[in-house]
C-alpha cells in the first residue's frame, strides 16, 4: 500500500501502528533495525513475491506523539496501544516516482 489512510479504510487492523511500534522498540534497544527490515521488507516479499523495487518509507525518528483512539485512521477506532508514547510515524512516502506526504 502507498497510502496508510486506504490500508486502513480496507480494515487492515494495527498497518497504523506496526511501523512506530518498532521502530520505537528499535531506539529502546529491543529490537534491531535489520530485524524491523526483514519483518516488513524482506518476509512480505518472499511470501506474496512482491518484485524488487524503489519504494521508500520516511519515518521521523525524533517527532514522539500519544497515540489517541480519535487520531486512528481505521474504522474499528481504537488501538491496544492507545495511550502509548511512540516515534517513528511515516511522513513520507516515495512510490511509483511521486513523493507522497502523509
Amino acid at each position: 500500500f502507498t497510502d496508510i489512510s486506504l490500508a486502513a479504510r480496507l480494515r487492515i487492523p494495527g498497518i497504523e501502528t506496526t511501523l512506530p511500534l518498532l521502530i520505537t522498540a528499535y531506539l529502546d534497544n529491543k529490537i534491531s533495525l535489520e530485524k524491523i527490515v526483514e519483518l516488513c521488507y524482506e518476509n512480505p516479499k518472499k511470501i506474496f513475491n512482491i518484485k524488487e523495487n524503489d519504494d521508500k518509507v520516511f519515518v521521523n525518528i525524533t517527532k514522539y506523539r500519544v497515540l489517541r483512539d480519535e487520531e486512528l485512521y481505521t474504522k474499528v477506532k481504537w488501538s491496544p496501544y492507545s495511550g502509548y508514547r511512540l516515534v517513528g510515524f511515516p511522513e513520507y512516502i516515495y512510490s511509483d516516482n511521486q513523493l507522497i506526504i502523509l
